[in-house]
């Protein structure tokens, strides 16, 4: 897909947003979305936190 060096994610090919037009700029450049499966031992699914409806961060099961 790309590297990430130095704090910064470069992406090989063109991204193109969500309902926008190819190399529209994004209003949110740090927003990155990441869709997998869930199978054991390759991802791990919890619950969200019920307060905030968030991920709780630097939790393993």
């Amino acid at each position: 897909v790309g590297s990430y060096e130095g704090g910064i994610l470069q992406m090989r090919y063109p991204v193109w947003p969500r309902y926008g037009s190819f190399l529209e700029p994004v209003s949110d450049n740090r927003h990155l979305t990441v869709a997998t499966l869930e199978e054991r031992p390759f991802v791990i699914v919890e619950s969200v936190d019920p307060a905030t409806g968030t991920c709780v961060r630097n939790t393993v099961p």
